[in-house]
């Protein structure tokens, strides 16, 4: 019995979604652009105006979905053996202007943390200690 409300539910769900997404034409031409790796394409998407046919919702998962298309050459790029810390401004500017998903936040993370393994900060309180055992 549960299994049969469980799969009436999902099919609910998907019937539902259906029209709500057929109305938003960007939002499926935005991931055909993904997927086929059209990175002007799919920004060109992210930037039009299509409030007028999508919602609020539905525009911010194209500016994600458009993002994502930047992050997938990033991590491309980082395969072939570039440095992620090359990509930083690339991806402080994806976090700025557009609904960042968690892959975009993730990777600036991995910089931060590179920067300050290679460029510790010094330590104050032993810095402070020094200086004052040299004025004595």
């Amino acid at each position: 019995m549960a299994l049969r409300t469980v799969v009436f539910a999902s099919m609910f769900a998907a019937f539902s979604a259906f029209p709500a997404a057929a109305a938003c034409s960007a939002l499926t031409d935005v991931v055909n652009k993904m997927n086929a790796g059209d990175e002007a394409g799919a920004q060109a998407i992210a930037a039009a105006n299509v409030a007028d046919s999508c919602s609020p919702d539905e525009m911010a998962v194209i500016d994600r979905v458009a993002a994502l298309t930047s992050f997938n050459r990033i991590v491309g790029a980082v395969g072939q053996g570039k440095k992620l810390v090359e990509f930083d401004g690339e991806l402080e500017t994806l976090q700025k202007t557009v609904a960042a998903p968690w892959q975009v936040l993730d990777a600036l993370g991995d910089i931060n943390r590179e920067k300050r393994t290679t460029n510790p900060r010094p330590n104050i309180t032993n810095w402070r200690w020094k200086m004052r055992q040299t004025k004595r």
